[in-house]
């Protein structure tokens, strides 16, 4: 939907990215191979830079969508463990198949989805809905949930021994998407095992609890 909705914005900053080296990418050096080209190649829409141990991306608040990019490289070391990925390295790929396991244990709701939309001289480039991360949110004006809310979410969570994830945006998950939606997905989060789901992973859009990023990380 959001390649179809923005394809002559995507048609841009597709165009380029195709200046930039993703030849053995990785976080110390996104900003001189793909950061710098890119502001270079595009002005159209104001964008911010994001980046994590397996990828970067370019965040375009304006437009609804963020642009993830895998690297290959952490520390200078091969990127490995995304078992489920295309490519052991590709984290990026990791998550856009964890929504497809999601999407058929019917509980995708809370995931937003990352799709591939372009190879880029053979260079999986990455599109996802933008969200607000729980880290950049100081107030609680938009969350739903009570305290007796957050009681119960933590009365499953002993009573099924489910690790917590943060209490406040659990209990809005659990009054957003119903307490049968809410076990279902602690249960599908522990059954394949998507860890790293902090702060800076996890937020809203609009009252909506999401996860964002969810290829976890194994070193």
């Amino acid at each position: 939907m959001l390649y179809e909705k923005y394809q002559n914005e995507l048609k841009d900053i597709l165009e380029a990215l195709e200046r930039c080296d993703f030849n053995e990418l990785e976080e110390e050096y996104f900003d001189e191979k793909v950061v710098e080209i890119f502001k270079e190649k595009y002005s159209k829409y104001r964008f911010k830079v994001g980046t994590g141990a397996t990828k970067g991306v370019l965040i375009f608040p304006d437009l609804g969508f963020v642009i993830k990019i895998p690297f290959q490289l952490c520390d200078g070391y091969e990127l490995c463990g995304a078992e489920e990925g295309n490519e052991y390295w590709d984290y990026c790929s990791q998550e856009s198949n964890r929504y497809n396991l999601a999407f058929e244990n019917k509980v995708e709701q809370a995931f937003l989805q990352t799709k591939i939309i372009e190879y880029i001289n053979n260079y999986p480039i990455y599109i996802q809905e933008i969200a607000e991360p729980l880290e950049s949110i100081h107030d609680y004006s938009h969350s739903s949930s009570t305290e007796e809310d957050k009681n119960k979410v933590a009365n499953i969570i002993d009573e099924h021994c489910f690790d917590y994830i943060n209490t406040s945006w659990e209990a809005d998950l659990y009054v957003y998407y119903g307490e049968e939606y809410y076990i279902k997905l602690k249960q599908f989060i522990e059954e394949y095992d998507i860890t790293d789901l902090r702060s800076p992973n996890i937020g809203y859009i609009g009252k909506a609890p999401v996860i964002f990023d969810y290829a976890g990380f194994n070193d």
